[in-house]
């Protein structure tokens, strides 16, 4: 029984070295091949493991129009690098492509990330927009009614005419 035990306690301590080993040389291809993502089509992804080469793969996959793979290298970087200065232009990117999707559920909290993170930021208007129209979709009528009263107060284009539609909608 002692001898069995030992055997155990040996291949127990065999399987803790190659798990780290796996667990290692996962990290290390990682690092090599970048992140594995998949896009809301299905397609897999290989991210860039550098900031600086995976924000120049966003920069491309926006000029050739691929919201798909932008979308999700975009989420990527958020994730990477939550205080990143470039999110200010990104999540305003990654916000227009959940909207053109229909996304509103997923519209609405990235909205107020951004409004939280850059309340005077360069994207407010559209941003604000984005929210007030998506709030609008799913029913929530006083965050339309707010995000349009705003915009209406910035002079946004056509915010006073899309606010009277809003309102004689959502009595």
């Amino acid at each position: 029984l002692e001898k069995e035990r030992a055997a155990m306690a040996e291949m127990r301590g065999r399987m803790d070295v190659q798990q780290k080993t796996i667990t290692e040389l996962q990290s290390s291809l990682q690092t090599v091949l970048g992140s594995i993502t998949s896009t809301s089509e299905g397609k897999s992804l290989i991210l860039p493991s550098d900031q600086g080469a995976l924000y120049e793969f966003i920069q491309a996959k926006k000029a050739a129009q691929d919201s798909a793979a932008q979308k999700a290298a975009i989420a990527e970087y958020l994730r990477r690098y939550p205080n990143d200065e470039k999110n200010e232009a990104l999540l305003p990117d990654y916000i227009a492509i959940l909207y053109a999707e229909g996304a509103d559920a997923e519209v609405i909290p990235n909205c107020t990330r951004y409004l939280q993170m850059y309340p005077n930021g360069k994207s407010l208007n559209d941003v604000m927009y984005y929210m007030g129209e998506s709030g609008f979709k799913i029913g929530n009528c006083d965050l339309a009614k707010k995000a349009f009263m705003k915009l209406e107060a910035a002079r946004y284009k056509d915010a006073s005419a899309r606010l009277k539609e809003i309102k004689a909608t959502c009595k």
